[in-house]
């Protein structure tokens, strides 16, 4: 039944696309900091740790603008889209960082905005149990990390490829700002609004319900 719901794929293609931007970090960035950049081991170490600083608290902003509106009354949709969708417009700024690569401090600073909008935007498992009914919550939610862990697996293979080929990282950097795209084009036209989905007893309907949270 929530796997021909368009708000679900919606939801798994943006959690491929906000997951291979971390695998990109976890897997190639260090790399690219010495290859692409040609930094040296020890400054490539030092050069790393910005990202990740900018990285923790960017997933930490997100959760708290998407609570504070809806706070101030602003609809479910609204709360949870916006940090997504801004987050991943502005993640796509990676690659920009390819008319830099002479310039490794510029280059730095424009990924490690990156890494903050790509965690800025990850309210994938908020909005999960948005959407989810709790007592589908389990089995659907692996679903999702099958999505998220996709990522894992397939973007660092696509990089190594491009790089194989191509012997620079130029490509690599649009592919992780076109997949950057995907997700947000997902998050504007194939997810709608945020509400819990429950199955009627026939599963061929949807009915919107208090959010899962909510105490009844």
């Amino acid at each position: 039944f929530f796997l021909g719901k368009k708000t679900i794929w919606g939801l798994f293609i943006t959690q491929f696309a906000c997951s291979s931007t971390l695998y990109f970090f976890l897997t190639w960035f260090i790399v690219y900091l010495e290859q692409g950049l040609h930094l040296s081991i020890s400054k490539a170490g030092i050069g790393a740790m910005l990202p990740y600083i900018m990285a923790m608290f960017g997933v930490l902003c997100g959760g708290t603008l998407s609570d504070l509106l809806l706070k101030k009354g602003k609809s479910r949709t609204f709360a949870r889209k916006l940090p997504v969708m801004v987050g991943l417009c502005v993640t796509m700024i990676i690659g920009i960082v390819n008319f830099f690569e002479n310039q490794p401090v510029i280059a730095i600073v424009i990924l490690s905005i990156a890494f903050f909008a790509n965690a800025f935007s990850n309210l994938g498992w908020v909005v999960w149990s948005d959407v989810i009914p709790r007592n589908f919550l389990g089995t659907m939610g692996g679903f999702l990390n099958i999505c998220g862990n996709l990522s894992g697996i397939i973007s660092p293979i696509v990089i190594g490829i491009i790089l194989q080929e191509t012997h620079n990282f130029q490509y690599a950097m649009w592919y992780i700002a076109g997949v950057a795209a995907l997700g947000l084009l997902a998050y504007m036209f194939l997810v709608g609004k945020i509400d819990v989905i429950v199955p009627d007893e026939k599963n061929i309907s949807t009915k919107e319900t208090t959010p899962v949270t909510a105490n009844k």
